[in-house]
């Protein structure tokens, strides 16, 4: 009697459990909730879409669950799933093996009962190039015996699916269709619970994604436009970069002009990872106007932080012009890298009229009147830009990691003298130790490790030869400046 009395009381327990939990505890949804496809108005916006669903629970035990997933196309345009698979994030979610049953399948729009057959394979292989799928189902036990259950979880990925989408876009933004959760496909019809302690709890969310296709304003080709070359390295490297004026950049209306000059900025999209520290024209073809002189009028104002301005007057008499030509190199640019970690990365854009006082425009001049430049950022020409070809182009500067030591110290005792090049001769030739860093002693800077080396500093130290490429003292190798050589020193100082 004592027994039948502790099982009742358990059976009572268990069931008190169930109830205990309610859909709060429980979210599925469809992530990105949101895509925005863009297109110029009239013309056709397309896209593939990946798409996942979703469970969070914040309560361990979830036995399993189920769901019916459906299209919804807005009127004019077009939807189809195209892939389908069972997220191999959920394989073995649970206890570390594979869930004990999984019924994934999907259904032609022509009939959302009868799902196509074979079905979506349990282990994970992606079902691809569907060419008509608007619906699917999934059903998933845990563990048939009832061991093993779901964990707390967020952002758990059951299902992965690829949806096409395909509309023309309008003067607004419009919805073109939503992905949705639905009790109404299947036979009989796959409900969206999740189990657990045996009951069925519908989820208090079932987020649905919307794709919406928006009108692209972009920006028209313009015959001046600048692009800026990007670059990247450790905490307080520096990078050069040029800035390269296209002086005929639209296609569509060649320029046959001679130009008198130009002005511009460029604006540091993120002062706390990258700084400026100098800009100058030598090297640069801006450098070889009147015989290497340079411009009658060139003034370079760096503002710190901010950016920089350049402003150009090839002759001031206007007897000297430069015809109309793409490719041409204006300005090197020197900035300090601030960024701190992997990952980290920023930009540097063309900005009118926002440095100076007056502030500068960005303009080319012909006869005496000015020309405005494109107006677009240029971080994604493709788009922000009508003609990608005849926009801007920012420069994009990241994070590498890297390593200081000593140029020219071959043997790592962070001098450059004779003994260097016998160590390296000695590497090369005689069985020796290893260099700790062979960045550093790659003097010539070839991203080659050898005899020339030795000979390099051999004729630095006692023929008048020029220093090591990388410069003296300590010097800071990036990751992927010569990635093919080795450097693992105790960084000097």
């Amino acid at each position: 009697m004592k027994q039948v009395t502790l099982v009742a009381l358990a059976a009572l327990c268990a069931t008190s459990i169930v109830w205990a939990q309610t859909g709060a505890d429980f979210d599925l949804k469809i992530v990105p909730a949101a895509t925005v496809l863009k297109a110029p108005v009239g013309e056709t916006a397309g896209g593939t879409i990946d798409c996942s669903v979703t469970l969070d629970a914040r309560v361990a035990g979830v036995q399993g669950w189920s769901f019916g997933l459906k299209i919804e196309p807005a009127a004019g345009a077009t939807m189809n799933i195209s892939s389908v698979a069972m997220s191999q994030a959920s394989l073995t979610a649970a206890c570390g093996k594979a869930l004990g049953f999984v019924d994934t399948a999907y259904f032609a729009s022509t009939d959302l009962t009868t799902p196509v057959l074979p079905k979506v394979p349990a282990d994970g292989t992606v079902v691809a190039g569907l060419a008509d799928c608007a619906a699917v189902t999934q059903g998933v036990v845990v563990d048939m015996m009832q061991v093993c259950s779901l964990g707390v979880t967020a952002g758990l990925r059951v299902l992965d699916i690829t949806v096409d989408v395909s509309g023309t876009a309008g003067e607004t933004a419009a919805v073109a269709g939503r992905v949705v959760f639905t009790n109404d496909v299947g036979n009989p019809p796959t409900s969206t619970v999740i189990v657990f302690g045996g009951g069925s709890i519908p989820p208090e969310v079932t987020a649905s994604a919307v794709i919406t296709i928006e009108p692209k304003i972009c920006t028209p080709a313009a015959q001046f436009t600048i692009a800026i070359g990007g670059g990247g390295g450790a905490t307080d490297a520096e990078a050069v970069s040029l800035v390269t004026l296209n002086l005929d950049s639209d296609p569509a209306n060649p320029n046959t002009a001679a130009i008198q000059g130009w002005s511009y900025g460029l604006c540091i999209k993120d002062p706390a990872m990258l700084d400026i520290l100098s800009a100058t024209t030598s090297g640069t073809d801006s450098g070889t106007f009147k015989g290497g002189l340079g411009p009658d009028f060139n003034t370079i104002t760096v503002f710190p932080g901010q950016g920089v301005t350049h402003g150009v007057v090839i002759d001031l008499m206007a007897t000297v012009t430069l015809p109309a030509q793409n490719d041409w190199t204006d300005l090197a640019v020197t900035y300090k890298i601030l960024m701190t970690a992997d990952g980290q990365a920023t930009s540097v854009v063309p900005c009118d009229k926002a440095l100076g006082t007056p502030a500068t425009a960005n303009v080319m001049v012909v006869g005496g009147n000015s020309f405005p430049a494109s107006t677009s950022e240029g971080i994604d020409p493709a788009d922000e830009c009508c003609d990608p070809t005849s926009c801007n182009a920012a420069g994009t500067f990241v994070y590498l990691p890297g390593t200081k030591a000593f140029a020219g110290s071959a043997n790592g005792d962070g001098k450059l003298d004779i003994a260097d090049g016998i160590f390296i001769l000695n590497y090369l030739y005689r069985s020796g130790r290893p260099l700790p860093c062979e960045k550093a002693g790659d003097v010539n800077g070839d991203c080659v490790l050898d005899s020339s080396d030795a000979v390099y500093i051999i004729y630095y130290q006692f023929l008048d030869g020029p220093a090591p490429a990388q410069g003296l003292g300590c010097v800071l190798f990036n990751s992927d400046t010569c990635p093919n050589l080795t450097c693992d020193v105790a960084e000097c100082g």
